[in-house]
């Protein structure tokens, strides 16, 4: 804890109070949560089993799916905030993989990208996989008031964490 105050310290100029400290023990039990869900839910690094998504792919198949008509690859990548490059390799493998398609455009970079059937249907399967992972979790872990608790104040916290994103 005191290496991460130092830290903190290091990058805001701040001294940080026993709130601060709180919020960085929140922030890390978050992203353990989310290291355990993508160990549980998702293939680790797409060779095990072809047919598996990474945590990456999937995400990549949610934003294609929700961004629906306006889905371009300069915009996905500048969303997921990874280079052009990069992000048109994963493009090309999951449309190897037949998760997506690109129209035809002579600049693959400005094509329309969009899900298949395999694509929308993986995309589906994977979610109600994460979120019946989720709810079995919060319903064995937590008690009512709990649910209750988290149901209250999530939505403040999204809106905070939403401001991370401007």
């Amino acid at each position: 804890l005191e290496r991460r105050i130092f830290m903190a310290k290091n990058i805001t100029g701040k001294d940080f109070s026993e709130n601060h400290e709180n919020m960085m023990d929140y922030m890390l039990t978050i992203h353990n949560i989310t290291k355990d869900l993508s160990e549980i839910c998702f293939n680790k690094n797409g060779r095990n089993n072809k047919d598996s998504l990474t945590f990456q792919q999937y995400s990549v198949l949610e934003l294609v799916n929700d961004m629906g008509d306006d889905c371009i690859l300069n915009k996905l990548a500048s969303k997921n905030c990874v280079s052009k490059a990069s992000f048109s390799i994963m493009i090309s493998k999951l449309e190897w993989l037949g998760y997506i398609k690109r129209d035809n455009c002579f600049d693959r970079r400005s094509s329309k990208i969009s899900l298949t059937e395999k694509g929308k249907n993986a995309y589906l399967a994977k979610k109600e996989e994460v979120e019946n992972y989720l709810a079995n979790l919060f319903n064995d872990t937590l008690d009512e008031e709990d649910i209750k608790t988290l149901e209250e104040t999530m939505p403040r916290v999204k809106k905070v964490f939403d401001k991370f994103k401007k």
